[in-house]
């Protein structure tokens, strides 16, 4: 591109020597204006921002602690939470730790609570685990 500068520049200074080449650049210009203003206010002019969405998040439970998923159980009675350990929070109430079987690691990847005779599956990044009811 820059080899062919010497071809470019006659049309760059087109405005100032023909009245038709000053159109150009009020073309480019006002093309070039929406970009302007969206690169100035991105976020202002979200929709989603605008219509305040995500203005009624707070936190639930457990700050600072990596959570990954979040189920409830089939009958509505329990949630459960996985990441950095598995959570139990029973009818609304505070969450506990449950300890993983030993030699296990405690990031969980993976959590189902299906409906039948296991009440839970987890996934940790060795191994999978499974609880009775």
């Amino acid at each position: 591109m820059w080899h062919y500068r010497h071809r470019a520049l006659p049309f760059l200074g087109m405005p100032l020597r023909h009245p038709g080449g000053r159109r150009v650049w009020v073309i480019a210009l006002a093309s070039l204006a929406p970009v302007a203003v969206i690169a100035a206010l991105p976020r202002a002019i979200a929709p989603l921002t605008a219509s305040g969405a995500g203005g009624a998040w707070q936190v639930n439970a457990l700050p600072g602690v990596f959570l990954d998923r979040l189920a409830e159980t089939p009958s509505g009675d329990a949630k459960v939470a996985g990441g950095d350990g598995l959570y139990v929070a029973l009818r609304g109430g505070p969450w506990q730790r449950v300890e993983l079987p030993a030699g296990t690691p405690q990031i969980v990847l993976g959590l189902t609570l299906p409906t039948g005779p296991v009440a839970a599956y987890v996934g940790t990044i060795e191994a999978s685990c499974r609880h009775r009811r």
